[in-house]
């Protein structure tokens, strides 16, 4: 979710001084847990990645650093696992041509 789509979808219609709970996460959020693993993520990587979360969340128990950490650590060993894939084609491609 965008912040233009959480003013559109959730805030409309309130009052500017009316008093509101919210945690907000966000790419430096995600890019931060991923630098600490020694990992670099882009915007758009973060981006995905806060979107799957957003996709998922639970209501109950909502968006929790645990939640930031899981699904960046998915998203890296699948980026990992595509990676090494496109290596591996790359080999097998290689040693046709030659």
């Amino acid at each position: 979710m965008t912040v233009k789509e959480m003013k559109e979808l959730h805030l409309a219609g309130m009052a500017d001084d009316e008093v509101i709970a919210c945690i907000l996460w966000g790419r430096e959020d995600v890019k931060g847990y991923a630098e600490k693993q020694d990992e670099e993520i882009t915007d758009d990587e973060a981006d995905e990645i806060l979107e799957t979360i957003d996709g998922h969340k639970d209501c109950e128990i909502g968006i929790t650093w645990m939640t930031i950490e899981q699904t960046t650590d998915e998203f890296i060993a699948e980026r990992k696992e595509d990676e090494e894939a496109l290596e591996e084609e790359d080999a097998e491609y290689n040693n046709r041509v030659k």
